[in-house]
């Protein structure tokens, strides 16, 4: 059986260059991110709803603060990225605790820290007691606060997150 194939040329006249329409103008674009040479960069960070206390057992004096967060591309998929992650946890009645975390700067312990099911990164902290005794309180305001610098694009990612706490 023969399959005969027609192609089929398009030839092009005129001006190459587009013109911008009413809708256009309503839009903002980064330019910064349009002329980054990696199309797939983080240029977003947001802390997801995930991020949360776990509670204490006993007389622990601890509890953990487990943070969840998600870098995206300017196309606004989830990405990964190396950096250095930097975590702080405030509170109004309480001087801010930060953790420097570097297991994100080389490909191997990024991917560690990497959950694909979520696709965020899931770090795991432990907090001063403190932490949980002022979650349990009624309307506790405890802001987590998420910087994450990327070395290679000279860029810090940023994000604030409110943790829920007992109404």
């Amino acid at each position: 059986m023969a399959v005969m194939f027609t192609a089929s040329g398009c030839i092009f006249s005129g001006d190459s260059t587009v013109q911008p329409t009413a809708a256009d103008a309503a839009t903002t674009i980064d330019t910064s991110a349009i002329n980054d040479p990696d199309p797939f960069r983080a240029i977003s960070l947001r802390i997801h709803p995930l991020t949360h206390l776990d509670g204490m057992s006993g007389d622990a004096a601890q509890c953990t603060l487990l943070v969840h967060f998600e870098l995206k591309d300017r196309f606004g998929d989830s990405v990964r990225d190396i950096g250095v992650l930097r975590v702080e946890l405030h509170s109004p009645d309480r001087q801010a605790i930060a953790w420097d975390i570097n297991q994100t700067i080389t490909p191997e312990e990024n991917v560690e820290r990497f959950d694909p099911s979520t696709r965020t990164y899931r770090v795991l902290l432990n907090s001063p007691r403190w932490v949980y005794e002022e979650a349990a309180k009624k309307g506790a305001l405890l802001t987590v606060r998420v910087v994450y610098t990327m070395p290679q694009a000279e860029r810090a990612l940023r994000d604030e997150y409110r943790l829920p706490t007992s109404q």
